[in-house]
Parts: C-alpha cells; structure tokens; sequence
C-alpha cells in the first residue's frame, strides 16, 4: 500500500517531465512531421528535420546524402524560399552544411551514402503555419509542401 500511494504521488510530475521534453510543447512547424519529408533530387537524397520559429527568424534543419558517385554539392541560401499558410514568403539568408558555409553552402567531394546535416536560416517573421519550403541549387532542386 505504501508503494502505491508513493508511485501515484509522483505519477502528475513524471507525466509533465514527459510532455514537456517532448515535440508537443517545442516550437516545431507541421512540415517536419509531414510523410513526404524525405526527397530525391539529382542523385541526392534530402530530408527535413524540422523548421523552428523564433522571435524574429526560421531555422530549418535538414540531411542530405549524396546517392551516387562523389561530386560536389553547393547552393546559395539566398535561393531557397519558404512560405506560411498566410502567404507570407522569405528567401533565404544563411545556411551550413556540415559546419561549412555562410552566404554560400558548399560540400566539395561528398562521400557517397553518407548522411551530412544542414542548416538553413530564413530572417523575418512567419505569422502562419509553414506550408512550403523549397531549397534550389545548381543541379537539384528539392520541395516540401
């Protein structure tokens, strides 16, 4: 009896640890969670990871994985776009990838099957939901709606 009502005591803050350290409670977009996150552009394979929302920026992570032979892959922030469910669209302004990059991402002699995260950096203020993000490079182009 004494081990139950001590189980039950602490039953409301383990349930709280557990909702506050997962996705519900965090300020991830829908489009992370979406079943077509994963894509195929020009022998390389991309998935989101998540976008957040901050005050003033969204930051959206990304892994990309070159499918075939090595060569390189490089994009320029700048060309990649996202947009919210009230039409509200930002270009890009940052990204890295693998730790590498700032106005231009750039991966030279990509090894093959080789997941590499990124990072994207959108400056300004989504009011919406994000429905739509596309990064666009020489060579591929890749979208998630």
């Amino acid at each position: 009896m004494v081990m139950k009502k001590g189980f039950f005591r602490w039953l409301p803050i383990l349930a709280l640890t557990i909702a506050l350290s997962s996705n519900f409670y965090q300020n991830h977009d829908d489009i992370a969670q979406a079943p077509n996150s994963r894509r195929v552009s020009n022998g390389f394979a991309f998935e989101i990871q998540n976008c957040n929302k901050d005050n003033n920026s969204v930051v959206c992570t990304f892994m990309v994985a070159n499918l075939g032979e090595v060569r390189d892959l490089y994009f320029y922030p700048q060309d990649s776009i996202i947009i919210d469910s009230t039409g509200k669209q930002l270009k890009g302004s940052e990204g890295r990838i693998g730790g590498i990059g700032r106005d231009m991402v750039w991966v030279r002699d990509m090894p093959s099957r080789v997941p590499i995260n990124g990072k994207i950096l959108f400056k300004g203020n989504l009011p919406g939901r994000i429905i739509y993000l596309r990064l666009v490079g020489p060579g591929f182009s890749v979208e998630w709606r």
